[in-house]
């Protein structure tokens, strides 16, 4: 499927790349499919909910993995190796009380520390207020763990500790992937992780990368 993008989409899949590959054009080298993932996942995607939540909803409504579309055009656009297929992404628009609306995205498994599982999208379309939060992987010690992590409309990115996850194959991930949400949620209203879920969380430390 062929997805038209709006000139608002356009500009913010060409222009935040250009900053990128300044940046490693002083390595000589090309980004990595690594590094270019984690532009998307990491700087793109908040922008683009950041500067526009509607124009992101509505583009990631038109198709049931209208996220693969976005990567396949942010990667084609810009001369990148897709790598993906459209079976390693997948979405869910969750809608909740008060016109509060959450994209959850599942992502391709991540390779490598900090690409994502999951990312979560969350617009209070009355009130505009937005929110961007991430299951980040994390191998920096020989042994595969998940943080719950945050990017605020100023750069700043936030880590709100350790979080359970599961593998597609697990039989409990289905459970998880409708869990997972209201924690999100909780987070965003109040700043709180809530207790007694299937998640365990730890060191709720905010950083600044």
């Amino acid at each position: 499927m062929k997805k038209l993008l709006s000139v608002f989409l356009i500009i913010c899949l060409l222009l935040p790349v250009a900053a990128f590959c300044e940046e490693e054009a002083a390595s000589e080298a090309p980004p990595t499919p690594t590094e270019v993932r984690y532009h998307f996942e990491h700087r793109l995607l908040p922008q683009l909910l950041f500067e526009d939540p509607q124009q992101l909803f509505t583009f990631l409504s038109g198709d049931d993995v209208g996220i693969f579309y976005l990567w396949n055009n942010f990667t084609q656009n810009n001369g990148f190796d897709t790598v993906y297929s459209v079976e390693d992404f997948g979405q869910n628009l969750i809608e909740k009380d008060d016109g509060v609306l959450i994209y959850q995205l599942i992502m391709p498994d991540p390779e490598v520390t900090p690409l994502c599982n999951r990312i979560y999208l969350c617009w209070n379309v009355e009130t505009g207020e937005t929110g961007f939060y991430t299951i980040e992987f994390d191998d920096m010690f020989g042994v595969d763990m998940w943080y719950l992590c945050g990017w605020k409309p100023d750069g700043v990115h936030e880590n709100y500790g350790y979080i359970e996850s599961l593998p597609s194959s697990d039989e409990n991930y289905g459970q998880l992937l409708q869990e997972e949400p209201d924690v999100v949620l909780a987070l965003w209203n109040s700043g709180a992780i809530p207790e007694g879920t299937y998640n365990s969380f730890s060191n709720e430390v905010t950083i600044n990368k």
